[in-house]
């Protein structure tokens, strides 16, 4: 398996404006929802890319994450892909980049 990739931010503000940017995120990217889940505690939505025969590297799950950290939310987004390609490993830190600072750009709140 390839490796995964990490990016992270906290957030100040709502819960629910957080979900709202992570859902819309992942629309604008064109990601199929998988699961969502939200509670007081935090938040998790599941996402991947669809296949896409013509490339050299494998779809990407998406992990989006939110845990209470004091009064802020620590948002922490995980990439991957259940396959190997030569490129799979920056192709994986790109789109979780990608899908962190687009949340972090569609947050109502402050972020950090």
């Amino acid at each position: 398996m390839s490796k995964t990739a990490i990016d992270s931010f906290r957030y100040s503000g709502d819960i629910v404006g957080l979900k709202k940017a992570a859902l819309t995120a992942c629309e604008r990217m064109g990601l199929k929802l998988k699961s969502e889940t939200q509670t007081d505690a935090g938040l998790n939505i599941e996402a991947g890319e669809k296949m896409k025969w013509l490339t050299t590297n494998w779809p990407v799950s998406f992990n989006v994450s939110a845990e209470k950290v004091g009064d802020d939310w620590a948002v922490i987004v995980t990439g991957g892909a259940r396959m190997v390609s030569i490129t799979q490993d920056t192709n994986n830190q790109q789109k979780a980049m990608e899908l962190c600072n687009l949340i972090k750009t569609l947050s109502p709140g402050k972020v950090s």
